[in-house]
């Protein structure tokens, strides 16, 4: 019998390994810098943070800006999304919409600009609502079915945060749209917490073990307070 051969996985490019080294470079220094912020007085706390914030960015801004105007395709979206969670430790917001703009304008058809998707949704706790919906718009004029996927998701999430009920048609779109995305698996998840996870309803059926192995339902408990507590490792 001939031996299977293995198909070895394709190095990184030299673009990629430096925006690699560059996010664990990040990370290390985040954690050291932010390591004893815990140990401050609450009241101190907040000017502490946005010391290391800025320090972070004045490091690593010309860093990852130096890659990005040296890199093409993916790698280069790729670290325009990471410069954005840089930028935004510095509050730089107009340099946050330009790196946005950059990634609509060059590359909404390459897949990776999905992921900028579900960063303007974060975007838009920031009171920035207006604007996110302006950007998922441009973005999605993406003809990528990825890009399209995410926008269709995020725009979701972002209808949901002020109207539950609008927003289970838009997850229904992603679903049948993109079935085989990740997004539709989430989308699965939001349209049932939607249509049966709500305040009020009746709880949906629960099946368990005590802890001599005896098999229960929720149902049995009905009438009588229940706490559920739900937990596992990720």
């Amino acid at each position: 019998m001939k031996a299977m051969r293995q198909q070895k996985k394709a190095p990184p490019s030299a673009a990629q390994a430096e925006l690699e080294k560059l996010q664990n470079e990040l990370r290390q220094r985040q954690s050291t810098l932010f390591k004893d912020l815990d140990k401050l007085k609450e009241s101190e706390q907040q000017k502490a943070y946005e010391t290391i914030s800025a320090k972070l960015f004045a490091e690593f801004w010309p860093k990852y800006q130096k890659l990005i105007n040296t890199s093409t395709g993916g790698v280069q979206v790729r670290a325009r999304i990471a410069a954005i969670n840089v930028v935004e430790l510095g509050r730089k917001p107009l340099l946050v919409d330009q790196l946005v703009a950059d990634i609509i304008r060059e590359s909404r058809e390459l897949p990776e600009a999905a992921q900028v998707a579900m960063q303007l949704r974060y975007r838009a706790y920031m009171g920035k609502e207006a604007k996110v919906k302006a950007q998922l718009a441009a973005l999605g004029k993406s003809k990528n079915a990825a890009v399209q996927a995410a926008v269709l998701y995020a725009t979701a999430e972002l209808t949901k945060d002020t109207d539950a009920k609008a927003a289970v048609p838009l997850y229904r779109q992603v679903v049948a749209n993109y079935p085989a995305t990740d997004y539709a698996k989430r989308a699965r998840g939001a349209i049932f917490e939607a249509e049966n996870l709500q305040v009020g309803m009746v709880a949906p059926e629960i099946t368990g073990s005590d802890q001599e192995g005896k098999t229960f339902k929720l149902s049995e408990y009905r009438g009588k307070v229940v706490i559920l507590d739900f937990w596992g490792f990720w």
